[in-house]
């Protein structure tokens, strides 16, 4: 019975070590910094002392060291990903803890259960047997979630998920698992094992407290960012009307200027007949046509055309020099999409420049297309204070709610296309980047 309960016990460490490496891989998506061999003869290091530190607490009595090498065992299933992926150590860690505990918690939960159902079952053996049993379990799911290709979902959704509802998470499985440690308890002390019945779940009353007053900020929070969103968006549909009126006048002055010399040969016959109110009438309609606004720039791409013509007559009635250089691709790039792109970034650009007092602002947009990959950058001048923490804006407006959604929205759009987003403040000038796929 007691060999049975290492062999599980050992496997069911190891699994768990492979299970924390899975989710890192396949969730997340991180590569291995150190060769096969390496992580190979880490997994083989680790089962040897999953297999010492089962054979020791088979022993009677247990030898002093085994505390030591319990201990180990477990700091190495967080230890192993972090050597062999050499990344975000936090997340290693919290995945490590969320796994330990939580089978510590189904373990205790389960052997209660068959407590109940069977007479006098041999505790160590159900726990390994129980512990085996969910690790594979995961593994199995984790296996089934990356051929099926989940993954995508999961990670959009733990995105979602704030620290501070995560620590929460965490901190009360933990204290779960205490409380199910303390039922599957059999001792003769009652009082001893009640007083840590009530502690614990005293302790989870006040957490779950916490937690849902946590939840419903962040709902009410998400609701806020949802209904903003759609009223931007309700925005960008007006504009993107807007610049595909402007081109219809493009296509229609262009139809004009094709045309010229005809116009000037009926007012020369209106003159010669001395038809001088007809003249006149038409020589009126054709000054009329030459008001249309017409767009300055050729991008390639007919949205973006008269989006630049009119951000760059903004810049000109502020006194912001503004330049472009470049190409925009219209192939696969929604229209609505691209509103969002240029008429966020450019409007934060201007908004910036209008704060300049000291220096000459300006405004310098480069656009490239090249392998289904379109890149753009926008410089601008700013002399505000800008902090920016993980990729985000720390405004410094005191309408902070709203401010930011512009660049969300981008960042939104960027991520739908596999694409790369960054932004930067360095001596006096911010710099936004984005890289998409349109393929």
């Amino acid at each position: 019975m007691k060999i049975l309960t290492g062999i599980f016990l050992s496997l069911a460490t190891i699994v768990m070590l492979i299970n924390n490496l899975k989710i890192q891989t396949s969730l997340f998506q991180e590569e291995y910094k150190t060769a096969k061999k390496t992580d190979l003869l880490l997994i083989t290091l680790f089962s040897a002392l999953c297999a010492v530190t089962s054979y020791m607490a088979l022993c009677d009595p247990i030898p002093l060291c085994y505390i030591f090498l319990f201990v180990l065992q477990y700091i190495s299933i967080a230890m192993i990903p972090i050597l062999a992926f050499k990344c975000n150590i936090k997340r290693i860690i919290y995945t490590a803890l969320f796994l330990i505990f939580s089978d510590s918690l189904l373990s205790s939960a389960m052997y209660v259960i068959i407590r109940i159902s069977l007479k006098n079952p041999d505790k160590d053996l159900s726990h390994s047997i129980i512990s085996f049993a969910a690790q594979m379990i995961i593994l199995i799911f984790l296996s089934f979630c990356e051929r099926k290709n989940y993954y995508r979902r999961f990670r959009k959704n733990l995105s979602l998920l704030s620290n501070s509802i995560s620590i929460l998470i965490l901190i009360m499985l933990i204290f779960l698992s205490g409380l199910a440690a303390s039922l599957s308890v059999s001792t003769e002390h009652i009082n001893i094992k009640m007083l840590y019945i009530q502690v614990f779940t005293v302790i989870l009353v006040v957490i779950s407290l916490i937690t849902i007053i946590v939840l419903l900020i962040n709902s009410i929070s998400k609701k806020h960012f949802e209904q903003t969103s759609e009223l931007l968006e309700d925005k960008m549909r007006s504009q993107l009307k807007y610049y595909m009126m402007l081109d219809e006048k493009d296509t229609e002055m262009r139809k004009f200027r094709h045309d010229f010399r005809k116009h000037m040969m009926c007012v020369i016959s209106m003159l010669e007949e001395e038809s001088f109110s007809d003249a006149e009438n038409y020589i009126r309609s054709l000054t009329d046509k030459f008001n249309e606004t017409i767009p300055l720039y050729k991008t390639g791409n007919y949205i973006a055309d008269s989006i630049l013509s009119d951000k760059a007559q903004e810049c000109k009635d502020k006194g912001i020099s503004f330049k472009f250089t470049g190409v925009i691709p219209e192939k696969n790039l929604n229209p609505l999409e691209l509103c969002t792109i240029l008429s966020n970034s450019l409007d934060n650009a201007i908004e910036a420049c209008v704060k300049v007092s000291e220096v000459s602002a300006q405004i310098r947009m480069a656009s490239d297309f090249k392998n289904n990959y379109w890149y753009m950058k926008i410089a601008n001048t700013s002399d505000s204070d800008i902090e920016i923490k993980n990729n985000n804006v720390l405004t410094t407006k005191s309408d902070s709610l709203n401010h930011g959604f512009g660049l969300q929205n981008i960042k939104d759009v960027v991520n739908k296309h596999k694409g790369e987003f960054k932004i930067a403040q360095t001596d006096g000038e911010f710099t936004l980047e984005i890289t998409m796929n349109l393929k």
